[in-house]
């Protein structure tokens, strides 16, 4: 997985941008779907994301991962699916 910002201008807005191979299944567990990672005034996410990341296929010994992210910036990837 592959994070790029699509906009060079940092002080404005962030455009996340995620390039996945396609044996791999990334799925948003948030309560509401996130479109967009907002920050505050105060530097902090406005919003906890949640994501999934999974084979596509049936891999032997692979499973899903489940990638948080707080409200201070710092991911979070543990084994297993998202609750």
């Amino acid at each position: 997985m592959v994070h790029r910002l699509a906009n060079s201008r940092w002080r404005r807005r962030h455009h996340p941008q995620l390039t996945v191979a396609p044996s791999i299944t990334v799925a948003d567990t948030n309560g509401t779907p996130l479109t967009q990672v907002t920050f505050g005034k105060d530097g902090h996410l406005t919003a906890a994301p949640k994501l999934q990341v999974s084979p596509s296929t049936t891999v032997n010994g692979v499973g899903p991962r489940c990638v948080k992210v707080d409200l201070m910036g710092r991911p979070y990837a543990s084994m297993g699916a998202c609750s």
